[in-house]
């Protein structure tokens, strides 16, 4: 009964208080932005500036090439290196490229050509996809070029690729094929908003007032934060499945695996956060449960492993992200999004979950015992100093009258004692 109380209670807050309904809209505009952020997909049109010292008919084939493609925009040609570097560092171009004189001439007479690229490394992406393109049509042109000079010094046109490149190198991307950022970084940032409403609502449950009824009453008190609990689950839940099957499927991006999967997986992952920020809201007073909660919140993105290599950080920090619920999470996502994988491929990730759910179903007992032991020490230590407090007073201006008397008033001391501890033990655990 009190668990289905908890459970309505909680929902009948989350639908009338204005705060729950502006955190669900920020949510929704927090998605809304992200996927506008990143599902442009590709980065194109990076600015950048030639310097053209060689003005040849090769150097005039790079700069066209350069502008051809849809990753860079040639923004002009200047005269002088030194210029052109003061539009780099003034932010105008992302790279300069600078084609020195004789640089035809090295190339026909394979005698070491240099085209040197000077790129703006602050904004990573943006550097590497310059770099990428830039050495992509360098060296197209420089096979060309080079392979029509064989051919005038009487190399066969069927061994000219022999001669340039000995060996091929052919690569496969069974998962994201075209290493698409946008298709790796959005759900990562989408899950970390479902994390973050879980990570609110939870600690609500634990901070919302409870009703007087309720308040009187352990197990009350307990059936019905479980029964909030249960409303902060349904909730997430919906956030879930409206990330998987509307706000993904936006931008063409489709979970391959199976549903059963997907939930299950998902199922998961919002019980153990809430278990996670439960055993944290039972382990500290308000202020501070609040703070570190937000705080292990932020910090999952960055234990995931996935804006940072995991094998890369110290040892320490990789076990702390193994008992986050976050890390085997956003990995099996990925996985659902690129490989219809079968429930044995996920072996690993589970076992992380089921010690995770080990972990702090032992911490939510404990700390829940400990909580009782210190209660009934609580009221037995007021019950000895109440005990105390009325001999003392009973010794100072007793008057004997009748026997009695003083036993109908030790009698209703040892009742009132017995209500007081009662209710000590009762009403001292709160939220």
């Amino acid at each position: 009964m009190f668990f289905l109380r908890g459970f309505l209670n909680f929902l009948a807050i989350y639908i009338k208080r204005p705060k729950f309904s502006i955190m669900t809209a920020i949510l929704a505009f927090a998605v809304t932005i992200v996927i506008a952020v990143y599902g442009v997909r590709t980065v194109y049109d990076i600015p950048v500036y030639v310097v053209d010292h060689d003005n040849s008919m090769v150097s005039r084939s790079i700069r066209l090439f350069l502008d051809s493609g849809p990753d860079l925009k040639i923004l002009g040609t200047v005269e002088s290196l030194d210029e052109a570097k003061s539009h780099l560092y003034d932010g105008d171009a992302v790279a300069v490229i600078y084609i020195p004189a004789g640089t035809s001439e090295a190339i026909k007479t394979q005698s070491g050509a240099t085209v040197v690229s000077y790129i703006d490394g602050t904004n990573m992406l943006m550097a590497k996809n310059a770099d990428k393109a830039i050495t992509t049509v360098v060296k197209s042109a420089s096979v060309g070029i080079t392979m029509i000079a064989l051919n005038k010094q009487g190399l066969p046109k069927h061994s000219l690729m022999g001669a340039l490149q000995a060996i091929n190198l052919d690569i496969e991307r069974p998962f994201n094929a075209m290493t698409v950022y946008s298709e790796y970084i959005l759900p990562v940032l989408i899950f970390f908003n479902l994390n973050i409403f879980t990570c609110i609502m939870t600690c609500a449950c634990f901070q919302e007032k409870l009703p007087p009824e309720i308040q009187k009453r352990t197990y009350r008190r307990r059936f019905f934060v479980m029964g909030r609990l249960l409303a902060v689950f349904v909730a997430a839940l919906i956030v879930g499945l409206a990330i998987y099957f509307i706000a993904l499927p936006s931008i063409d991006i489709y979970v391959q695996a199976s549903t059963a999967m997907t939930l299950g997986s998902l199922v998961i992952y919002i019980i153990l956060t809430m278990m996670l920020f439960t055993s944290l809201n039972l382990m500290f007073p308000v202020p501070v449960s609040m703070s570190l909660s937000y705080l292990t919140c932020m910090l999952s993105v960055m234990f995931s492993g996935l804006t940072w290599p995991l094998e890369s950080m110290p040892w320490y920090i990789q076990e702390i992200s193994s008992w986050i619920p976050m890390t085997p999470f956003l990995q099996t996502v990925q996985i659902y999004l690129y490989h219809d994988v079968k429930w044995e491929d996920l072996i690993y990730f589970y076992n992380m979950f089921f010690k995770q759910a080990i972990l702090y179903a032992c911490t939510i007992f404990v700390l829940m015992r400990c909580r009782d032991i210190f209660y009934v020490i609580r009221a037995l230590w007021r019950r000895k100093k109440s005990r105390t407090a009325m001999l003392a007073a009973d010794g100072v201006g007793a008057i004997p009258v009748a026997v009695s008397e003083p036993e109908s008033v030790a009698g209703n001391g040892e009742k009132a004692l017995t209500e007081t501890m009662t209710s000590d033990i009762e009403t001292g655990e709160k939220s």
